[in-house]
């Protein structure tokens, strides 16, 4: 294998867990977005996100939804070469809100800062 093929990809194994989520993105106008994401997480740290896809919003067909799964792809793709959620979040445009504020410009920046957030059982763990 070629420096231009390698690849330092840690692939998700074939099962792992994974949570559906409710993601909102509110639009500089002030509407919400509302679509399903459903993130994996890694074998060997369930806190850790390795994978999102996309799983619905948008009418089916649409410009919209294959952006955003298309999103997810690259998302997923920088999680899996050891990028964190935090840097991925901080690498993505932002606007001010009128209490200054920065917030996600766009729906991929919402995933991506969503990601960040640990799943519904991580806080159980955290709890200890």
């Amino acid at each position: 294998m070629t420096d231009s093929t390698r690849t330092d990809r840690n692939p998700p194994p074939p099962r792992r867990l994974t949570e559906t989520r409710r993601v909102e993105h509110l639009r500089s106008d002030g509407t919400a977005i509302r679509i399903l994401v459903s993130v994996g997480y890694a074998d060997d740290d369930p806190l850790r996100p390795i994978e999102v896809f996309y799983a619905e919003g948008f009418r089916s067909g649409a410009d919209l939804e294959f952006l955003m799964q298309d999103a997810c792809v690259l998302i997923s793709i920088l999680l899996q070469h050891g990028v964190p959620p935090e840097r991925i979040a901080a690498s993505m445009a932002t606007r001010e809100e009128p209490d200054g504020q920065p917030t996600p410009g766009s729906l991929a920046g919402t995933i991506a800062t969503e990601l960040m957030v640990p799943p519904g059982w991580g806080e159980a763990e955290s709890k200890g």
